[in-house]
C-alpha cells in the first residue's frame, strides 16, 4: 500500500513539474497567487488567445495546481494551495542535501590545510 502511495505521489509530482516547465503556465500561477481569475481575464492579462490559455489552465488543473469553481455564469480559476505542500515537501530535501555536501567540503578543506 505504501509503495502505491509513493507511485501516485510520483505521478502527481511529474505532472506538477511538467506544468511548471512552461513559462505561460508559471505566469498563470503567479497571477492566481494573488486572486482568482476567469479564464478570459487570464487571457487578457497574458495578452494571449483564449484557446491557448484554456489549454494551459486545463493542464494546470490536471496537475492539481489549480481548480475551477462556478460563480453564477462565470467560471473562476483558483490556485490549489494544498498541492504546494507536496511540492514543498519534495523540494525541502535538497537544502539538507547541499548543506551536508558543503559541510563535507569544509571538513575536507580544513583537513588539507593541516
Amino acid at each position: 500500500m505504501y509503495y502505491f502511495h509513493l507511485m501516485e505521489s510520483d505521478k502527481r509530482l511529474d505532472l506538477v513539474f511538467q506544468a511548471l516547465a512552461d513559462r505561460n503556465r508559471r505566469q498563470i500561477l503567479s497571477l492566481l497567487s494573488e486572486r482568482k481569475y476567469p479564464v478570459s481575464e487570464l487571457a487578457e492579462e497574458l495578452n494571449a488567445a483564449l484557446a491557448s490559455v484554456s489549454k494551459h489552465v486545463s493542464y494546470l488543473e490536471r496537475s492539481g495546481l489549480v481548480y475551477k469553481e462556478r460563480s453564477g455564469r462565470r467560471i473562476f480559476c483558483n490556485l490549489n494551495r494544498d498541492s504546494w505542500f507536496e511540492v514543498s515537501a519534495f523540494m525541502s530535501q535538497f537544502p539538507r542535501f547541499w548543506q551536508t555536501r558543503l559541510d563535507e567540503l569544509e571538513s575536507f578543506i580544513e583537513e588539507q590545510k593541516e
